[in-house]
This record gives C-alpha cells, sequence and structure tokens, in this order.
C-alpha cells in the first residue's frame, strides 16, 4: 500500500505510537519560546486536520518547526508536501534528524528564516504548474506584505 492508502486508514493511535520517539529540546530555548509539542498533542492535531481534508495530497506549513513533530505526522497522513520553517538553526537540525529515523526517510523542506509578524490570514495560491504565490495578513492592511512597517 501507498503512504496515501495507509494514511487514509490511519488511526488516531498508530499515529500517535509512530511519533513516539520523535526527540524534542533537551534544552528549551525559553526567549524562542521553543515548547515541545507532545507526540499525543501533535497526533489529536494532524488526525483532526486530516478528518477534516486539510492534509491528505495538500501543502502544510510548520512555522516553528521544533523537532518537526508536526511536519512528520503530516508526512505520515499523506501531505503532499511540507515545509518547516524556524529561526533556530539547531531546531532545523534536530527536525532533520528525526525525520532521517524514519525508514524510509521523510522528506520536509526546512527552511531558516524569521517570521517577521504574527501571521493572521495565510492565503495560498497554486498555479497548474505548481508554482506557489503567498500572501500573509490582508491586503494592504495590517500584517500584510504590502503597505505598513515590518516592525
Amino acid at each position: 500500500a501507498t503512504l496515501r492508502e495507509r494514511a487514509a486508514r490511519m488511526k488516531l493511535k498508530h499515529l500517535e505510537s509512530l511519533l513516539e520517539d520523535v526527540e524534542a529540546f533537551r534544552t528549551p530555548n525559553q526567549a524562542l519560546e521553543q515548547y515541545p509539542t507532545g507526540a499525543h498533542l501533535a497526533a489529536c492535531v494532524v488526525h483532526a486536520a486530516h478528518a477534516r481534508g486539510h492534509i491528505q495530497g495538500r501543502a502544510v506549513a510548520d512555522l516553528g518547526v521544533g523537532g518537526g513533530v508536526l511536519s512528520i505526522a503530516s508526512l505520515l497522513m499523506g501531505a503532499r508536501r511540507v515545509v518547516g520553517v524556524d529561526l533556530d538553526p539547531a531546531a532545523l537540525d534536530l527536525a532533520a534528524h528525526n525525520c532521517q529515523a524514519f525508514d524510509p526517510p521523510l522528506e520536509p523542506e526546512f527552511r531558516l528564516a524569521r517570521i517577521p509578524r504574527d501571521i493572521l490570514a495565510w492565503n495560498a495560491r497554486v498555479d497548474s504548474e505548481g508554482r506557489q504565490e503567498d500572501k500573509v495578513g490582508d491586503e494592504g492592511g495590517e500584517g500584510s506584505d504590502e503597505g505598513g512597517d515590518d516592525g
């Protein structure tokens, strides 16, 4: 069975058991608000999103990826593409390490970046060639890429 076929039948407890060995930070940086997401919570969140049609075959963004447990859960549940973003290189290293522990290894994209403001709304458009145009926030309003300052 393909990953997507298995994901469609995966039970919450099975997903949680697959996530139990995902390593979290040994010493989280409180200044960066690095609070680990446990296997149970990650499984519940992603399983519920999957049940609503928001995971399988979709692109998923994991902002503040940490150890990558939400990225991993999304891939296990059949996400087409996962992009994990964090401003801490150590977090991205840990997430990559956790993905390599699976057989076969999971392959999300990880990016070192700072999200410059609170994410109020994310509106991603993908054209027929799979190219993506992303907008954050309201058009021209606070939190958007159009107008305003970055502070």
